[in-house]
């Protein structure tokens, strides 16, 4: 069982800032050692805060607990939806029936997203200090930094999010913490030129399951 905090907005296209960020940070999209990988979404249109994913031996079952509120996030025009869930993760077997027949056969009609990740964790130690760590690092204090192409439906859209969580009980501090550190750096390193050129409104601002539900009504 895993808590969080989170902020996640979607996108046709990446906000260029965004995208130049990451790429001096030395990630890019396509790039050799950053696989794509396909998860499969069980479709829920009725309910957005309930999401059940399958992955190769792996099906994690994701819970919103409150909406917290629209977030502002200074020093850029952004405001976000903070949302508060709860994640559980169960291992498959290897011979698991019904996930072979929803992953490789394509059945039932799970949505299949397919995506490429880029991203970071903060690290919050004692004493205040921070350090990035890699995305799948197991930390007990942190907030996790990503970038996300994903193809659903045969269209590609982009998705950023920041999701903290504690071993501590300070999931609140964390995700406030994180995002301070996160867009203070980014507003340093563009040195104020593009701060007006990066948006994220609140209305693009959403979790996964309540994304897929709008394209799901979409079709």
């Amino acid at each position: 069982m895993l808590p969080s905090y989170e902020s996640r907005w979607f996108f046709r296209s990446c906000p260029p800032p965004l995208m130049e960020w990451f790429e001096y940070k030395g990630w890019r999209f396509g790039a050799p050692g950053n696989p794509a990988r396909a998860d499969f979404y069980l479709p829920i249109p009725s309910d957005k805060g309930l999401g059940f994913k399958l992955r190769e031996g792996r099906l994690e079952a994701k819970q919103l607990l409150a909406g917290i509120g629209e977030h502002p996030f200074p020093p850029f025009k952004a405001k976000g939806k903070v949302e508060h869930w709860i994640k559980w993760s169960f291992e498959l077997k290897e011979a698991d029936e019904l996930a072979r027949q929803i992953i490789r056969e394509k059945q039932y009609d799970w949505i299949e997203v397919k995506k490429e990740r880029l991203g970071f964790t903060y690290h919050f130690q004692q004493e205040g200090k921070v350090t990035e760590v890699p995305i799948h690092t197991v930390i007990p204090e942190g907030c996790q930094v990503e970038l996300t192409q994903i193809h659903v439906f045969g269209k590609a859209y982009y998705t950023f999010g920041l999701e903290a969580f504690s071993h501590a009980g300070h999931l609140e501090e964390n995700f406030r913490h994180g995002a301070e550190v996160f867009f203070s750096t980014l507003a340093e390193w563009q040195n104020g030129k593009a701060i007006a050129e990066l948006r994220l409104p609140a209305q693009a601002s959403m979790g996964y399951p309540e994304f897929l539900s709008c394209l799901f009504y979409a079709l």
